[in-house]
């Protein structure tokens, strides 16, 4: 079975954190995510896209420009809700559908997307 790096591919994934960012910023159902990040979206969407890379099963390009990171301590602060999840996974989900691939993406990653959000808004709690 190939990872969704195999795929997704380097410009892949920073496609479909383009489309989420842009989803993020353009849709209603998203605003209340879009009002936890900055107003320029640029830099997180590197970070995030870097993060996808190596999380997907590419190269470590986000340790190696970066280090390692807390993601807990990274989220720390932001009040995160299970409303907050949702939101940041159906986002995510939306983000893919342009693809053909979509439904074998969701299968793959959803779940496992769904476990860092659980473990975040426990440690927000």
């Amino acid at each position: 079975m190939q990872t969704p790096y195999e795929i997704l591919g380097e410009r892949g994934i920073r496609d479909v954190v383009a489309e989420f960012y842009r989803l993020m910023d353009s849709e209603p159902a998203y605003e209340e995510i879009r009002a936890m990040h900055t107003p320029d979206l640029g830099p997180v969407s590197e970070q995030l896209s870097l993060y996808l890379i190596s999380w997907m099963g590419g190269p470590p390009v986000y340790t190696e420009r970066n280090g390692s990171m807390c993601i807990t301590a990274a989220h720390r602060g932001l009040g995160l809700a299970s409303r907050h999840s949702q939101q940041w996974l159906d986002c995510f989900a939306q983000a893919l559908q342009p693809r053909d691939d979509a439904e074998l993406l969701q299968k793959m990653l959803l779940p496992a997307l769904r476990r860092i959000t659980d473990m975040l808004e426990r440690s927000a709690a």
